[in-house]
């Protein structure tokens, strides 16, 4: 499913892959039941809406993921930029830019204009909210020479830059971020069960039980993790 302000943007969509659901709607009111998907995707549009309003996106994403759904997305940084102090550094990705553009015959088009709303961020600010309705699982830098030729199609191009993003992810004009809702791990787990022992009087059913606890959330996550 994918979800977008603009009408237009949908039935563009709809016409590129009718088989597929597209409805409009927004970050604050996404047009789903609660519950109904194990991956949001959020690509590069919280900052587009006022920080005001982010913890209210965060919770409608939150009110549509399933009970351990994921969510993955990116957003552009404020600061620190790859390329973005003036030198012969900013130049050369630039050149590099105007020489994929002339090899590829691609045209610069006029970019539509960015909205009202229209920032970046810094990223610690990003997660503190972040982290108040979900549990952060990755986080990276990336994205320091693809955004440069991003109208260019060309398959050499593509293949190059991606080799180029991945070598310098410390910079980068972009953080790409992955959580999860209700996530846990076993050290969760068993901080709880310290928690228990340190503050009451336990009796021993309650102590062998939590201590099977234990041992079963270690040999899951040995045995059944996923990398």
């Amino acid at each position: 499913m994918g979800v977008d302000l603009s009408e237009g943007m949908i039935e563009e969509c709809r016409k590129m892959y009718p088989e597929d659901n597209f409805s409009v709607g927004s970050a604050l009111e996404i047009p789903a039941d609660s519950g109904s998907f194990d991956l949001v995707i959020v690509s590069s549009i919280l900052h587009h809406i006022p920080d005001e309003f982010l913890p209210d996106a965060f919770k409608e994403i939150n009110r549509v993921l399933d009970e351990h759904g994921v969510v993955v997305g990116r957003e552009p940084i404020s600061t620190g930029r790859l390329g973005d102090e003036p030198g012969w550094f900013s130049g050369a990705i630039m050149s590099f830019r105007h020489l994929v553009y002339r090899l590829t015959h691609t045209r610069e088009y006029p970019e539509p204009p960015i909205g009202d709303y229209h920032h970046a961020y810094i990223p610690k600010n990003f997660l503190k909210i972040l982290q108040q309705f979900f549990s952060p699982k990755s986080f990276r830098l990336k994205h320091p020479i693809s955004s440069y030729v991003l109208r260019s199609d060309n398959s050499l191009v593509a293949r190059i830059v991606s080799i180029l993003d991945n070598i310098t992810e410390t910079g980068g004009s972009e953080f790409y971020y992955s959580c999860a809702k209700n996530y846990c791990n076993t050290d969760d787990v068993i901080y709880c069960i310290e928690q228990e022992l340190n503050t009451t009087l336990t009796l021993d059913k309650k102590l062998e039980f939590m201590a099977l606890l234990q041992k079963s959330a270690e040999l899951l996550e040995r045995e059944l993790t996923d990398g």
